[in-house]
């Protein structure tokens, strides 16, 4: 299994493109080291949300870092592309902050991708 794979592909957004990331393709190990790397970066959450279903595996990883008195909320995918899933999450919570693994475009201020592209 590969991250980036070359091709003609149809991406969850509908859009058309010439490459996948497959985030399916990071081991635990490596959202662990991504989670370690990111959390001393943002603010506290005291709820993790992760996005069907490309961000369930990293949230399930950074919810080992909830801090439970800070009352903010971590909404977490894997890829960011049209940011309509992340904008669907957050319109059930308003003052969620987001993450994503990678963006393939430029997110809201509130989305903080760890690879921008």
């Amino acid at each position: 299994m590969s991250l980036f794979l070359n091709g003609d592909f149809t991406l969850h957004s509908g859009q058309k493109s010439n490459f996948l990331i497959d985030c399916d393709a990071l081991s635990e190990d490596e959202l662990m080291a991504l989670a370690a790397y990111v959390v001393p970066t943002l603010p506290g959450f005291s709820a993790v949300i992760g996005i069907p279903r490309g961000g369930m595996r990293f949230a399930e990883v950074l919810a080992r870092y909830i801090k439970l008195d800070t009352g903010a909320t971590l909404l977490v995918d894997d890829v960011y592309t049209t940011g309509a899933s992340m904008f669907e999450a957050r319109a059930q919570e308003p003052n969620a902050m987001g993450l994503v693994i990678f963006a393939r475009s430029q997110p809201p201020w509130w989305v903080k991708p760890i690879f921008q592209m």
